[in-house]
């Protein structure tokens, strides 16, 4: 399925929504910082509890380079977490 052919299928649901991921270390809840995949877990949850409003989801780069490979590997697997029924910028 191409973006476009995500997006429309998406807002022909009523779904206009695009969920940023600009994951902050300092901005995550302490009880998820204690973790070693904190972001990845905090990514989690947001995709978790909003997957089935969102019509995309963008993804902030700037916040992951700061990680260099780690931060990469971070990208990575919050897109295959979202999978491919959702548009993913980026």
């Amino acid at each position: 399925m191409t973006a476009q052919q995500k997006l429309k299928e998406k807002t022909s649901q009523k779904l206009h929504i695009c969920v940023g991921l600009d994951t902050d270390i300092k901005k995550i809840p302490a009880n998820l910082q204690k973790s070693r995949d904190a972001i990845l877990d905090f990514n989690k949850a947001v995709i978790e509890a909003t997957i089935h409003d969102a019509a995309a989801y963008k993804i902030n780069f700037a916040f992951y380079e700061t990680f260099g490979s780690m931060g990469f590997d971070l990208i990575e697997q919050t897109i295959d977490f979202i999978g491919n029924k959702v548009l993913i910028i980026a």
